[in-house]
């Protein structure tokens, strides 16, 4: 089982549940147009820590053969069919039931013309939880933008997973903040960060165009300045000549 609920590789070592559960048989047979109910066993390991548990059982029918052709001539390919088909089991093992989810940090980053924020989070309890979590965007010219982040159907005990929002088109400029808004059995929890970006040349020329207006007006300034001082001084002249 991984965290949301997807068989193990066939490969992997049976933990959990996958490892309690107990057939009678490997094989069996069913006749067409029949049902056929097969019993298992599930024994759990004597101190196991109260909680919410999951697995299950893959069914596999007999490998089909396929044909062999010749690609080019001379390159032989086969491709034979596997059909399986998984049964899912959910187990409570009685005690306390803790409910609690941590989170990450919220992180964004540029995707082509969209802008993609990841939010973290992580099910530190013994019970399944069903989170939901959504993202508030202010600022400029994004104003009070509402994003809905992609969630799981349930997270396991333990369990991990990035949860997604994409802000599809996003704008060249953005100044701002964002505030994700976190929700599950275990109760309410936020994160925020600020968001800003520009184009490198506008970022560059920026400054530089600030600069230079900076520099503009100081110069008008010391010009008006020094303008001003000299009619004063005609004027102070004017008025001490001889009459």
């Amino acid at each position: 089982m991984q965290g949301t609920f997807a068989m193990a590789a066939q490969s992997a070592p049976r933990e959990g549940v996958g490892a309690w559960a107990e057939l009678d048989t490997e094989q069996i047979t069913v006749p067409a147009n029949t049902d056929l109910k097969v019993p298992f066993r599930l024994t759990v390991p004597e101190g196991t820590p109260p909680g919410d548990y999951a697995g299950g059982l893959i069914i596999q029918s007999p490998t089909v053969q396929g044909k062999t052709t010749a690609v080019n001539g001379d390159t032989a390919i086969r491709l034979d069919t596997i059909q399986r088909q998984g049964v899912r089991i959910y187990l409570n093992v009685a005690g306390t039931a803790a409910k609690s989810l941590a989170h990450g940090s919220l992180s964004w980053k540029h995707n082509g013309d969209n802008l993609d924020f990841t939010l973290p989070i992580r099910n530190t309890g013994n019970t399944i939880l069903h989170p939901s979590a959504h993202m508030d965007l202010s600022g400029w010219p994004a104003t009070a933008t509402r994003l809905e982040f992609d969630t799981p159907d349930g997270l396991l005990p333990g369990a991990s997973i990035d949860l997604h929002a994409t802000l599809a088109r996003a704008p060249m400029i953005q100044s701002g903040a964002a505030e994700a808004t976190l929700t599950s059995e275990a109760g309410t929890a936020q994160a925020g960060l600020r968001v800003f970006y520009a184009p490198w040349p506008l970022l560059v020329i920026g400054p530089v165009c600030f600069a230079a207006a900076f520099y503009g007006a100081w110069r008008a300034f010391r010009f008006i300045r020094r303008a001003r001082i000299a009619l004063s001084q005609l004027k102070s002249m004017g008025s001490a000549a001889p009459q």
